[in-house]
């Protein structure tokens, strides 16, 4: 099964030395240091809602801006969009890959340092979402190719750790940018961020590398756990979502499709943008919502670290729930228990109690559905970058979307109706796309009727044959 992966030179590739897989120090210290770098591509992206709602309010020429939304959504956007043609350059020049890696990091101090300057919306639209999110690609893709090539049969609980890392950093940076923002604003806040940066990227990027020689990543993967196998053709005797050999162990090779023939590529596509579209508008409007029920900024910005604190725990253990019994469950639970915590939770929300309740709940089930990218496109190298790019579109309209949204709904005084009146449209909304998601475990649940089927038929022949002999 390949992997999204780097590669050098196809016939030097036998003689050079390669590294364990799925275990060993060298693996498992490959994946800290990526972890590490999600803190500051990934991670600081959705502690963004926090920056917004300071912006917003605080006297000055962003107050009252609703275009300071598009700088969170247009950074993740980039920083997910890009991914494909960031790995498709490292695939064909992967001495370079190192040199993306630093490139990315230095761009996001300069964007960081511009931002703390800028005095017009469009300047920190500029700064701190384009700039920061393309340099948030240059090291977030190849560490997704690094994780893929190290990790096959452990990938989701790699990848549930990798994205925890991006939970955890909010988690803990939201109140600290809250105080920040109070007491020494934006620009002292930002430059503060800067060294952090730099400090962070010292600490890891040094120790990123391949299995292959420790530079380079390779494009051969060695084993794989069938049931990440979503977008492969069945193999007769293999139930792919449960991960069980039917037939004694005895296979076929596989018959792989090309997944633009598929229609669970078309679904899962359709799948990951649902999701998407409204996955981040809870921690990007939260901090507004509470203060419009009377709740200060500082407890609405430990909403935020409620719902990252709680996506740090759950996403390893659904990442290794995906690896044991397959995406069907884990998914069908995450996606409808996301729904009904978003419709009731925070439609009938009038305490503060009730939203770190909501925020509980939605990070534990929303949260999870990163580590499914895995489970969906692991077989094909090309669908995972897709999927990333799927993603980051989604971000993108998914801001445009949230705003329009919210808009429709300004000029409606708080009340203690649904929603506090105001924001019962943005509710709706993430509720109804939440549910939608849902639809990928029609794809899922059909997959695995046809590989019990197939199985059954293996069985049959496999008898049929030791009869005859």
């Amino acid at each position: 099964m390949p992997a999204c992966s780097l590669t050098n030179n196809r016939k030097s590739t036998a003689s050079m030395r390669m590294d364990s897989q799925d275990h060993g120090r060298a693996a498992w210290t490959v994946l800290a240091a990526v972890s590490i770098t999600n803190i500051f591509t990934y991670g600081f992206t959705a502690t963004f809602g926090v920056f917004r709602d300071h912006y917003y309010r605080m006297p000055g020429p962003f107050k009252g801006s609703q275009e300071v939304i598009y700088v969170g959504t247009i950074s993740l956007g980039l920083i997910q969009g890009l991914t494909p043609f960031i790995i498709y350059i490292c695939n064909k020049r992967p001495q370079h890959a190192s040199l993306i890696l630093w490139l990315g990091s230095i761009l996001m101090v300069a964007s960081t340092i511009g931002a703390a300057f800028a005095a017009t919306p469009l300047q920190l639209v500029f700064t701190l979402g384009m700039v920061y999110g393309i340099g948030g690609s240059c090291v977030f893709a190849p560490c997704i190719a690094y994780i893929d090539d190290w990790f096959s049969k452990r990938r989701a609980l790699a990848n549930g750790i990798f994205f925890s890392l991006s939970s955890l950093a909010p988690a803990c940076m939201s109140p600290i940018f809250s105080k920040t923002l109070e007491r020494f604003g934006p620009r002292s806040t930002l430059f503060g961020w800067a060294i952090a940066i730099t400090a962070l990227s010292l600490l890891s990027l040094p120790f990123v590398r391949g299995r292959r020689d420790g530079h380079h990543i390779s494009y051969k993967a060695e084993s794989s756990n069938p049931s990440e196998h979503v977008l492969e053709a069945p193999e007769p005797g293999v139930d792919h979502l449960n991960g069980e050999t039917i037939d004694g162990g005895r296979s076929r090779p596989s018959q792989t499709i090309a997944f633009w023939k598929q229609p669970l590529f078309y679904l899962f596509t359709f799948t990951t943008g649902i999701q998407c579209l409204g996955y981040f508008l809870p921690a990007l409007y939260m901090p507004s919502f509470a203060s419009d029920l009377g709740i200060s900024t500082t407890l609405g910005s430990l909403l935020i670290t409620f719902f990252q604190l709680v996506c740090v725990i759950s996403q390893p253990l659904y990442g290794t729930m995906v690896d044991r019994i397959g995406p069907l469950i884990p998914l069908f639970v995450s996606t409808m228990l996301a729904s009904i915590a978003i419709l009731t939770l925070w439609g009938f929300a009038h305490s503060y109690g009730m939203l770190v309740a909501l925020m509980i709940l939605y990070g534990a089930s929303a949260g999870t559905f990163v580590v499914f990218r895995s489970s969906f496109a692991t077989h094909i190298s090309l669908v995972s970058g897709i999927l990333m790019a799927i993603r980051g579109v989604a971000v993108v309209v998914s801001g445009l979307a949230g705003r329009a949204v919210v808009q429709a709904g300004q000029d409606v005084p708080v009340g203690k109706g649904y929603g506090a009146d105001r924001w019962k449209n943005l509710i709706i909304f993430v509720g109804v796309t939440m549910a939608a998601t849902g639809l990928g475990c029609v794809g899922l649940l059909d997959r695995s009727r046809s590989s019990e089927a197939e199985a059954e038929v293996g069985v049959v022949a496999e008898e049929s044959s030791e009869l005859k002999n």
